[in-house]
């Protein structure tokens, strides 16, 4: 590390590097003390000796000590650069970890063998993929089982885990000091965490949770134990996928209720088949549009039994949820295509326009009388060609959300969309200034 730092001090900078060095300090500084902790007899049994029981302690107890060390130092980390705290890391490291080995070593063997004669490194790289092919399986599974981690959008999990360190520095300062004390109650807080992070949602009549996905659009409706998804896209189809899953799953929602996509453009949609693959939805309601881009072949492919097409310039009104959704004229370009959705619970008025310029906002204004609304999505994230007066003139909203990234290539939201809004004295709020926005009533 210090050769590292030597050669290139800016290597610091480096999340991998971080990590790697952060795993080592900690099987360092603890990991001993642990597995010691462990194979006292009163815990795991005599574990001396070449019995298969006593190789098996030794594993566990070596296996466990090592995911617990490295865990110590890496988690704030995971939390600080990817949002989430893995809770089901050790069972992953004790059914995994013991291969590990053999799988770099095989690697290893098979780039040697296969430089000397290729047929003998196809061999080894043949026997060398099954294991690694069981790491991802067993990595896989365990993934989706509930609570495999939680996820720092919850303000009472950066709760838990900022007591869960004060509580660790409490109990390494002790003089007596009790393990099965200091294990009870961080499973007890976690308990407690994530049942106010579930909990909290219920109490809300209606939710409105714009997620910060950078250069792109993500808003998560929820209204009566109903949870449906506008658009999934962002900076990378990864940044919008992550985060709108690791906002439901926060809140123990494992299924959306419906999925709805404006249109195909990339930033709104490009994330949703990632998204399904973790958090599936019941329903998919697309606008019956081309999609040079693929987006919409590939979810009619994987999701046809699910998927509600909405024919070009028809009214839609879901059910079960007080949704209405408006489709433009067929023909319309990419943008003008979109689809817009009105979203009204008691006593709010929520209105999403896409990536509609204001010719599609006048059409919209054609088809429907629309309400005023308490909040407003700004459209194609604050392009001057969008969100124009005509509209706020009918609107009159009190509330302006842009969902929009930091320093983005386009210059949104333009000044103009800005001084426009402030004309209508609207509240604006901005995903790249405010991050996640969440409107409760």
């Amino acid at each position: 590390l210090l050769v590292m730092l030597a050669l290139n001090p800016l290597s610091v900078t480096s999340v991998s590097l971080q990590l790697s060095a952060g795993c080592m300090l900690g099987i360092l500084l603890l990991s001993g003390k642990i597995s010691g902790y462990l194979l006292h007899e009163k815990r795991l049994g005599p574990a001396k000796g070449n019995s298969l029981k006593a190789k098996l302690i030794r594993g566990f107890a070596h296996s466990v000590s090592v995911t617990l060390s490295a865990m110590t130092v890496t988690t704030p980390l995971c939390a600080w650069y990817f949002g989430s705290v893995s809770l089901i890391g050790v069972l992953t490291n004790l059914l995994t970890l013991w291969v590990v080995s053999f799988i770099f070593y095989g690697i290893i063997a098979s780039c040697v063998l296969g430089a000397i004669w290729l047929p003998a490194g196809q061999a080894i790289a043949w026997c060398v993929s099954w294991p690694i092919r069981y790491v991802l399986t067993v990595s896989k599974i365990l993934a989706a089982f509930p609570l495999a981690a939680v996820y720092t959008c919850s303000v009472y999990v950066v709760i838990w885990l900022v007591f869960c360190y004060v509580l660790l520095a409490v109990f390494l300062y002790s003089k007596k000091k009790h393990p099965v004390l200091f294990g009870w109650c961080l499973a007890v807080t976690l308990c407690l965490s994530v049942g106010a992070s579930w909990l909290e949602p219920l109490l809300d009549d209606y939710r409105v949770t714009v997620l910060d996905v950078g250069q792109g659009q993500c808003i998560l409706l929820q209204y009566d134990g109903k949870h449906y998804l506008v658009d999934c896209g962002g900076d990378t189809e990864e940044t919008a996928a992550n985060a709108a899953a690791r906002q439901l799953l926060s809140q123990g929602v494992t299924k959306l209720d419906g999925l709805i996509l404006s249109h195909y453009d990339k930033d709104h949609a490009a994330g949703a088949d990632l998204l399904l693959s973790r958090v599936p939805a019941d329903k998919l309601y697309l606008p019956d549009t081309e999609d040079p881009g693929g987006i919409r072949q590939t979810l009619a492919d994987r999701y046809s039994d699910r998927i509600v097409w909405i024919a070009p310039k028809a009214v839609t009104a879901i059910a079960e949820m007080p949704i209405t959704l408006y489709t433009a004229e067929a023909g319309e370009t990419e943008n003008e295509s979109s689809m817009c959705i009105l979203f009204q619970p008691e006593n709010c008025d929520i209105l999403i326009t896409g990536d509609r310029t204001m010719a599609g906002e006048a059409a919209l204004m054609t088809q429907t009388a629309l309400p005023r609304l308490e909040i407003l999505i700004v459209g194609h994230h604050g392009a001057k060609t969008s969100t124009g007066l005509p509209l706020l003139h009918e609107t009159v909203p009190a509330v302006a959300v842009i969902s929009v990234g930091r320093n983005n290539a386009y210059g949104h939201p333009a000044q103009e969309v800005l001084e426009r809004l402030a004309l209508f004295d609207c509240a604006v709020y901005r995903t790249d200034q405010d991050g996640t926005i969440i409107f409760r009533g």
